[in-house]
Order: C-alpha cells, then sequence, then structure tokens
C-alpha cells in the first residue's frame, strides 16, 4: 500500500495501520478482523482516507452513511440492500428486506450468502455512525458479535468522530485513531492544489500563480488558526471567500504578482470580521438587522441604550426642556463630563450596561421621540369626524397610538432587551423588575443612521 502512503498526505502512519488490520488489501480470509473502529475529530482525513484504501484494495466494500438514515431500521435496509447490490449476487425472490430488528436483519443476510453462495470477504463501512439520529450504542455492540451468529465474511468497519471512550477501553475490537492536522499540515494540504483561480483577463504563469497561492494559504492559515483551528473544510471554505477580494488590487495594477506583503497589508481587514463574522450575517436573510426593526421599536432600543450607558444624575442635561438645562447641554455639557478622570481614560461604551426602570426608559423614550421625529407622528379625524388634525407627542400621541408595553415585551422576547433584578420571571410592570440594553454601539448606530438622528449627542462620554 505504498501508494497509499503517498497519496494521503500526512496520514501514513494510518494507512499503514490499515494495510496492517486490513491485510494489505488481499483477499485472505484468516486475517480478516470482524471489526474495526475508526476514530477521530471531524475534518481529519478518516473517510477520505478509507475511500483511498478501499480503491486500491481488491475487497468488495459497502459504504453507508449513517447521519442520512432517520432511523436503525432505515439503516439495517440500507446496509441489507447495499450489501447485495455491491456483491453482485442475484438475491432470492422470497428475501425479507424489512430489517424490523437486528435478528430479522442477520437472518436475511445468511439467506442470501446461503442462496447466492457469496462467501468472498466484504466490508461494511458504517460511517459517521456516532451521528445516527437515534443512539448506536445497542448496534455497536450487535455489529460487533455478527460474526459470532453469522457465517457472512464480512468485515464491519465503524467511522466515528467522538466514540465513547469506554467503548474503546472495554472492546477487543482494534481502531485506528486519526489526530487533528497540525499547523505545517494544514498548510502543505492545502498547497498541493490550487481551488482558487486568477481570472482570464490576467496574465501569469502557472508557477507564479502556484508560488502566490502558497504564500495565501500559508498568510491566511497564521492569521485565522486561532479561530478555525485546524479544520480543513472550513479553511477551505474561507481561502475560496477572501480569494476574490485580496486578488482584486493585484488584478487592477495598483500591486504587482512580487509585492505579496504590500497586498497583505493592503487587505488586512479581511483577515479579521470580514473572514468569520460577516458571513454569519449576509448568509442568511432572517437575521435580525436595523432595517427589519419598526420605527418606534428603534426609539425604543435607542432610548434603552441611553438610559444602560448614561448616569441617571445626566439625565436632565441631556433630555431636559428646560432653557437653562439646554444651555448647559449646549455649551457646558462637555464640561461635566471631563470631570471625572476615570471617564476621560474609559468611554461608557466600553463598560458593561446597567440596569434601568421602565420609567426612566420610557421618559427617555419621550424625549428622544419629541425632538427627533417631525411632530406628524399620527393622522386623525376631529371630534365629529370630518376633517383631518396633526397630533403631536405633547398629547400623548406615542402612548395612545401604538402598544409600548408590547413593543418592549417584544424587544425583551428578541432578547434585545433584557430583564435583570428578583422578578426576572415575572411581571414586567412590577416593582423589581429592571432592564438592560443587550445590543452594542455599531447596532445603535445603524438604527440612528434609519431614522437621522445624532445619538452620539445623547451620549456621555
Amino acid at each position: 500500500m505504498a501508494s497509499t502512503t503517498s497519496s494521503v498526505l500526512c496520514r501514513s502512519t494510518q494507512s499503514e495501520l490499515l494495510d496492517a488490520f486490513l491485510s494489505g488489501g488481499q483477499a485472505n480470509v484468516a486475517v480478516l478482523p470482524p471489526a474495526l473502529i475508526i476514530h477521530g475529530p471531524s475534518s481529519t482525513g478518516k473517510t477520505f482516507t478509507l475511500r483511498h484504501f478501499l480503491t486500491l484494495s481488491s475487497f468488495k466494500h459497502t459504504l453507508v452513511q449513517c447521519e442520512e438514515c432517520v432511523t436503525q431500521r432505515l439503516l439495517l435496509q440500507r446496509c441489507l440492500r447495499s450489501y447485495i447490490a455491491d456483491s453482485g449476487s442475484t438475491p432470492p425472490t422470497d428475501l425479507d428486506t424489512s430489517c424490523d430488528s437486528f435478528s430479522s436483519f442477520m437472518v436475511s443476510l445468511e439467506q442470501f450468502s446461503v442462496h447466492a453462495s457469496y462467501t468472498q470477504p466484504h466490508l461494511l463501512v458504517l460511517d459517521r455512525i456516532d451521528r445516527c439520529m437515534e443512539p448506536p450504542t445497542d448496534l455497536f455492540a450487535q455489529f460487533g458479535r455478527l460474526y459470532e451468529q453469522c457465517s457472512v465474511n464480512l468485515c464491519v468497519v465503524f467511522v466515528y468522530s467522538s466514540p465513547d471512550p469506554r467503548t474503546l477501553l472495554t472492546s477487543s475490537i482494534p481502531h485506528v485513531y486519526f489526530p487533528r492536522y497540525t499547523q505545517d499540515e494544514v498548510v502543505e494540504i492545502l498547497s498541493t492544489k490550487m481551488i482558487c483561480q486568477f481570472p482570464g483577463e490576467f496574465t501569469i504563469t502557472d508557477t507564479a500563480a502556484m508560488d502566490f497561492w502558497v504564500k495565501y494559504v500559508k498568510i491566511v492559515v497564521d492569521s485565522i488558526a486561532a479561530y478555525t483551528g485546524t479544520d480543513i473544510i472550513l479553511i477551505q471554505e474561507i481561502l475560496m471567500k477572501i480569494w476574490t477580494p485580496f486578488i482584486a488590487p493585484l488584478v487592477s495594477g495598483q500591486f504587482k504578482i512580487n509585492e505579496f506583503i504590500r497586498l497583505f497589508r493592503h487587505g488586512l481587514h479581511l483577515f479579521g470580521d470580514f473572514a468569520i463574522a460577516d458571513d454569519l450575517l449576509e448568509s442568511h436573510p432572517g437575521h435580525l438587522l436595523p432595517s427589519n426593526i419598526p420605527l418606534h421599536s428603534k426609539y425604543i432600543l435607542i432610548a434603552a441604550y441611553l438610559a444602560s450607558f448614561n448616569e441617571s444624575r445626566y439625565d436632565s442635561l441631556f433630555f431636559s426642556k428646560l432653557k437653562h438645562a439646554r444651555a448647559d447641554r449646549r455649551f457646558g455639557g462637555r464640561k461635566v463630563r471631563g470631570n471625572s478622570k476615570a471617564a476621560a481614560r474609559i468611554s461608557n461604551r466600553m463598560l458593561a450596561a446597567s440596569p434601568f426602570d421602565l420609567e426612566r426608559l420610557l421618559a427617555i423614550l419621550h424625549a428622544i421621540y419629541q425632538e427627533n421625529y417631525d411632530g406628524k407622528l399620527v393622522v386623525s379625524f376631529d371630534d365629529e369626524g370630518k376633517g383631518e388634525t396633526e397630533t403631536s407627542l405633547a398629547s400623548g400621541a406615542l402612548v395612545n397610538t401604538i402598544d409600548v408595553e408590547s413593543q418592549i415585551a417584544t424587544l425583551i422576547s428578541l432578547r434585545l432587551i433584557v430583564k435583570t433584578g428578583n422578578g426576572v420571571h415575572g411581571d414586567l410592570l412590577a416593582g423589581k423588575v429592571r432592564l438592560r440594553c443587550n445590543v452594542g454601539w455599531s447596532f445603535i448606530a445603524g438604527l440612528a443612521k434609519d431614522i437621522g438622528m445624532d445619538v452620539e449627542g445623547y451620549i456621555l462620554e
């Protein structure tokens, strides 16, 4: 199996173990184990190495994806039917393939083997058996003792990602462990094949393109390995995502092919949030964005943020309508913020959100709503129902036209505002319940931009 060792990178030890346990690909009945366990973390090449080994071997084999089977009955049915199909023999017409239980599966398997005189060694691979919908503990024990109760020349190969440690410690079945790749091994594997290509209009030799790809893979792995680990599948997706914006300055002629360091510095922002976090927001259209929130809920969230990150003693400075308070806010408000040395060192936005009372939230909501809205909150008819009159906030239009408490409760259910205190699970209007804003500054800034509000003028810095 030298070809397997050379073709599957960084898995020479595992390939040699498979070669030893499965008799080097020779159809020798005497050395075939009744079962074999292949286990290790996900994305470590277990199935790929096994597939490559079976392709080069002379064994007939059946590969079953266990995670696609909802119940154990469906799994047994697929095992039996795939086994019959891969054997190349004709089953008897009266063969029962319902597999209502493992006993019936074993009887049908024996009946087919006797009828077709099928005695060749056969490998049944149960891939990802730990991801079955139903617990696979019973199946593992039953398949492990199949050779004791059935004369079928069958070797069952279990492929696990997270097996029960007791299974490995107490079972006499041989096993092959696939450890996680090291960072250097990930670079070596991903550098062998250029999965991303330069656009057709960009002229570059194959050698230069491959050298650029190797540098690109190494710099990406070094940059994101702390977040992704050595998960090859995840790193490969990030490589494909960053590729187009990363080489855009190169294609436009801004940089040359040999100026890789300058190109990396220019696209340094691509190796942070763009590579990981932004994809989570863009790939789900239903994700909660500022533009998807109703107008009044935006004001409520902004008011909650101001109540959480401003001290209550400054409310009169920011939200009072008295002339002297407005004058202090315009000319002397910033001086108050400079009195504290701690405030000068740490912005309030960097601190944890403080809880506040519901009454304070409503007071701030009324203040910012009246000052920042155009005053035409709702159009209603007069007492006689003949003419239309504009109602402003001064007459209580905000409270009378929308259910503020209902919208606050909705925001709480979305975890945009959270309840604190002893009455967390009680009534929203209970005296012991306090609220706290659960969104960050970037989200609030997006809300303020949508409604055209200068929210920074209300924040204590």
